[in-house]
């Protein structure tokens, strides 16, 4: 992967990661200050994005480092 694709997607990952961050807490505020079920109920499924998101980032990171070992191929 190129250095500028790598910084590109892992900065759209950490933006994603603030979103559904930002996005979880205002859901559980506004739910809880408005005794709203709606948007009480909505949050554990924000919540879960929120952590695909984390695992996007590191599966990102991940990507981007060289084999750790060779790798060998069958003739």
């Amino acid at each position: 992967m190129r250095v500028e694709n790598r910084h590109t997607s892992e900065s759209a990952a950490k933006r994603g990661i603030l979103a559904g961050a930002s996005l979880a807490l205002i859901e559980v505020a506004g739910g809880l200050l408005s005794n709203s079920l709606g948007l009480l109920s909505s949050s554990p499924n924000t919540l879960i994005d929120f952590i695909s998101s984390i695992i996007m980032f590191i599966a990102v990171k991940e990507s981007s480092k060289p084999p750790r070992r060779e790798t060998h191929v069958w003739p």
